[in-house]
């Protein structure tokens, strides 16, 4: 098995590969290798920064819609830790606040949960159906976090 039987266990395109690769000079190979490495670290750098920005991004949602939740509706829902329900000038109040938010894009849907998990408020017609996410969203609410889905 000497040089001959070497050539014939590598897979014809890697050996001509080999080949050309061979021929170049020494600094460009330095040069293709060092582009490579450059191209993926700017992947991966960009990727990373991508993914900070999202979150960032989402965190800052997440502080604005509880300051609006706090200062704006937090006085009108009052009721239901008293009362398990909203009344109906409560609900109407709310309506119209939501329904300017509404239009200038701050928000699609807003709902009130009651702790057992149902919803005491909702500004959409057909409330959504959460029942996966009951335990784990209300729970962490009645916690004080911010739970976002």
């Amino acid at each position: 098995m000497g040089g001959g039987m070497r050539g014939r266990l590598i897979f014809p395109p890697v050996a001509a590969l080999a080949r050309r690769w061979r021929r170049v000079s020494l600094l460009n190979q330095f040069m293709l290798i060092t582009a490579a490495i450059l191209l993926v670290g700017a992947l991966v750098i960009g990727w990373w920064i991508n993914r900070r920005i999202e979150e960032d991004v989402t965190q800052n949602a997440v502080r604005l819609a509880g300051v609006f939740v706090d200062g704006t509706i937090a006085p009108h829902v009052w009721e239901v830790g008293d009362l398990g329900q909203l009344s109906d000038i409560q609900k109407a109040h709310l309506n119209q606040l939501l329904k300017t938010n509404i239009q200038l894009g701050s928000f699609v849907a807003f709902n009130v949960w009651r702790p057992d998990g149902s919803i005491a408020y909702s500004n959409l017609d057909t409330p959504p159906d959460f029942n996966g996410l009951k335990g784990q969203g209300v729970t962490r609410a009645l916690q004080g976090e911010v739970y976002v889905h």
